[in-house]
């Protein structure tokens, strides 16, 4: 299995810790702990979360019709924010079924998740090389391996990803990197409104966004956890947000030192 680290767990610890100081945790903390891994899991496989059920049927009907749309014989596919692989499948497999070479490089910042991609793509026996990074930072995406001559490059951001970070920066690299004849896919949820937020707040999705607070020692019973839903900005795009409110103060010890709300 190879993974290339440019985001050292050292790293990830320091910067939870100093997010944590702020009140304030970024999308991809809540994808590091295990108890976080276990419930995305279980989420993922539960019948409530339509949200990840859509989003795969519809690379399972996309994927054929992109296959058979990229010309020439090699492809590169990057997945930026990658999780556990299971969205690129459909589409590294339809190319495949045609004859196509895949080279496959996930990104993501949770190890756990990374090496479940990284498995998908070993598994189909595809050239595969996991990046352990934070997708938001140019240098770390300069790491990632210019495509070869001949290549086509396909860069997947897949499961609102493109939505969580809501990043013109990212956009900017992005264009940066791709060339006349590169594919970029891009999913997103159509803004509904409170069906929207529907789709988000309920049980298990609760309890996966309290699991990083779980994980340092908080429980349930010291706040309130609300989802609430922003308009959407100039460029269309609303962010859902959690938000957990303390009923009572509260003391944690983490990383050595005494943390008080």
């Amino acid at each position: 299995m190879k993974i290339q680290v440019c985001l050292t767990e050292e790293k990830i610890a320091r910067d939870f810790f100093s997010s944590l100081k702020r009140g304030k945790l970024e999308e991809r903390f809540f994808y590091w702990f295990p108890l976080s891994v276990f419930a995305w899991l279980r989420l993922c496989q539960s019948r409530p979360y339509q949200n990840y059920r859509r989003s795969l049927e519809l690379a399972k009907k996309a994927s054929k019709e992109l296959a058979t749309g990229i010309s020439g014989h090699s492809v590169q596919w990057l997945s930026l924010g990658s999780g556990q692989g299971t969205k690129e499948i459909p589409f590294l497999g339809a190319l495949l079924k045609i004859k196509k070479k895949v080279r496959y490089f996930p990104l993501d910042s949770s190890q756990p998740f990374l090496e479940m991609a990284v498995a998908e793509g070993v598994k189909r026996k595809i050239p595969t090389t996991g990046f352990k990074a934070n997708l938001e930072l140019p240098e770390h995406l300069r790491q990632i391996p210019k495509p070869e001559e001949g290549e086509i490059q396909v860069i997947s951001l897949l499961g609102n990803t493109l939505g969580n970070l809501g990043s013109s920066r990212l956009l900017k690299t992005l264009t940066g990197r791709m060339r006349r004849g590169d594919w970029l896919v891009v999913d997103g949820e159509i803004f509904q409104g409170e069906k929207t937020l529907a789709g988000y707040d309920h049980t298990l999705n609760r309890r996966f966004a309290l699991a990083p607070l779980l994980s340092v020692g908080m429980t349930p019973e010291d706040g309130v956890l609300r989802f609430e839903l922003g308009r959407p900005n100039q460029d269309g795009v609303a962010r859902l947000s959690k938000s957990f409110l303390f009923k009572r103060a509260k003391e944690i010890f983490h990383s050595g030192e005494r943390l008080s709300f």
